[in-house]
Parts: structure tokens; sequence; C-alpha cells
């Protein structure tokens, strides 16, 4: 339907899919996500076998952040054969967080074989492997031609597994080789004579710490939630975001304005 361009001063249906897909262009055109998002699903639900439609909408709803609109668009380009390859990884996502080890595995199979993000297959395998109770860290063949580039997030996944599994042991070799690096990339900086930040630019200490406490609490909350508390990841991550959401009430010199946070939380 859309392949086909309406005649010279025709009237086009203010509800019909081809007008709502005209709006969300427009909308897109002028940089307008959230407006191009809505019209978007309302051409997809007028037409739902347009595959322009569907590949427009999960181009939108991926750069827009809507899980519900690009999981809709690519199970119906995925009928189609034609899911861009970053749709493969959405899908792994999906079957991830809704613990279906099996379809995860061969999807990850087939991304592999896709190559744009078969660098993260090590790492996929490894969270399958921790989710079906078998704890199995990333293995990153040296014939792997994206080995250099998979190595890069190794470290970081092995500390998080750890870190999922209770082992705050095995989590620390990882902690230290993160610490390693910031002090390497200190040494080169004395090294080759970088200068800091000036200390007219520097923010005062009282700033400092109450800034990172806007990431210090919701991560202690994450954590004690978890590890404390005992509840599940999910409902532990619902707690870090309810203590992330009061933390916008105030700024840094803890004072209380209603129109800011009327603003912040729009």
């Amino acid at each position: 339907m859309l392949a086909m361009p309406a005649a010279a001063g025709a009237a086009v249906d203010p509800d019909s899919a081809l007008h709502a897909y005209a709006r969300a262009r427009l909308a897109d055109g002028d940089g307008a996500l959230q407006a191009a998002v809505a019209s978007y699903r309302a051409a997809m639900t007028l037409d739902p076998d347009s595959i322009a439609i569907a590949r427009r909408s999960f181009a939108q709803a991926l750069e827009s952040g809507d899980k519900a609109l690009a999981l809709r668009a690519a199970a119906m380009l995925e009928a189609q054969a034609m899911l861009p390859r970053d749709g493969t990884l959405l899908r792994i996502g999906e079957a991830l967080e809704h613990q279906d080890w099996a379809s995860a595995g061969q999807l990850t199979d087939r991304m592999e074989e896709e190559g744009n993000f078969a660098f993260l297959a090590p790492m996929i395998r490894s969270w399958i492997a921790q989710g079906e109770g078998r704890a199995a860290p990333p293995v990153i063949a040296d014939k792997d031609p994206f080995a250099s580039l998979a190595r890069r997030y190794v470290d970081e996944h092995v500390a998080l597994q750890a870190i999922g599994r209770g082992d705050l042991a095995a989590a620390l070799p990882a902690a230290l080789y993160f610490l390693a690096v910031w002090v390497a990339i200190n040494g080169f900086a004395h090294r080759h004579h970088l200068p800091p930040v000036a200390a007219a630019d520097l923010p005062a200490a009282r700033d400092l710490w109450i800034t990172s406490g806007f990431f210090a609490l919701p991560f202690a909350a994450l954590m004690g939630g978890m590890f404390g508390a005992g509840l599940t990841p999910q409902y532990a991550a619902c707690l870090a975001i309810v203590v992330a959401g009061l933390l916008l009430v105030v700024d840094r010199r803890l004072t209380f304005e209603r129109a800011r946070t009327g603003r912040r939380l729009v």
C-alpha cells in the first residue's frame, strides 16, 4: 500500500495507516522521537502487514528505546526473513530475559554466523551457561577474528557473573584489573607530562560527594537488595530505581524546588 503514491490532490483518510505513517516520517525528520514512535505504532496497528512500516518502526523503536514496538516489528520482519542483524541481538536479549536458554543459544549461533555482533557470542554463551546453573567463563579462541575486541569485555562480565553467583572472591581479580588499568593510565599521564584538570575547574569536595551519592546510593540499594535482603535481581533493580527517583527531588545543595523537581520527573 505504501509503495503506491496517492494521486495528486487526492484526500488521505486521517485515520488510515498511510496518514499515520506520514505523520511518523515528518516527526522523525524533525527529531521528535516520541511523536514518531507513537505514529509508527499506530500505523502498524492499522496496517499490520506492511513491511515498509515494520522496517521504519523497528529502526525508530530501537533509537527511542521502545522495546515493545521493536519486538513487534522484529517479529513481522523475522517472518519475512527481513530482520536486520541488530534484530537478532534484540531477540537474544528477549530470550535471556525470559530465561529461554535454548532459544538464546540458537540465536547466539545465528548472530555469530551473521558476523556483525559475533564478538559478543562468548559473553552471551557464558551468561546462558550461568542461567542454566553451570559456571562457564567466556572462552575466546586465538584464531577468532574478533578475539582482540571480545577480550576487552571479558573481565567485567566475569566480575558481574561472580557477583550474580554471590562469589565476591571471584569478582576480586577483575576489580583489581580495573584498578591496575587506572594506575597505568595515571602513570602514563605523569610520564608524558599530561596536566591534570586545573584546580579552578575542579568541583568542590562537598559537591563531588553529593553528586556521587546519586550513583552510589541506587547501586547500594541494588546490591543490598540482592545480597542483604535476598530479593530477586528484578525487585532489587526496582528498589534502586525508586531510590534514584527520590534523589531527583533535591539538588546538589540538598534543597527542594517544586518546579525543578517537576521538570526532572516529566
